[in-house]
């Protein structure tokens, strides 16, 4: 059984776990088929920049919220050590052609 909770995580160091999680996954759907690196260096670049603009602009501010907000930065890494887990134990989903 699983319990609900709510947290709050550092915005800007947040953002960079999610950019990083989302360049695993396409990762991982890019190399189902195989390393392809014409097709796949593309395809994982493309996927990085959905998420890495947002993730590097406040990049400077990450230092702050580590000594203002310590305990939920940690809350975040490990939310996002989760979803990387998820993302890499989970079937690939079907390369497209």
């Amino acid at each position: 059984m699983l319990k609900e909770k709510t947290i709050q995580v550092p915005k800007e160091a947040d953002e960079i776990f999610e950019a990083l999680v989302e360049i695993v996954k396409a990762t991982k759907t890019a190399l189902a088929d195989g390393f392809q690196p014409g097709q796949d260096v593309p395809a994982v670049v493309a996927a990085a920049w959905t998420k890495l603009p947002a993730a590097m602009q406040g990049i400077e501010q990450v230092p702050g919220e580590v000594v203002a907000h310590r305990g939920a930065l940690v809350k975040s890494a490990g939310c996002a050590a989760g979803d990387l887990v998820d993302a890499l134990i989970a079937p690939a989903p079907p390369a497209t052609a």
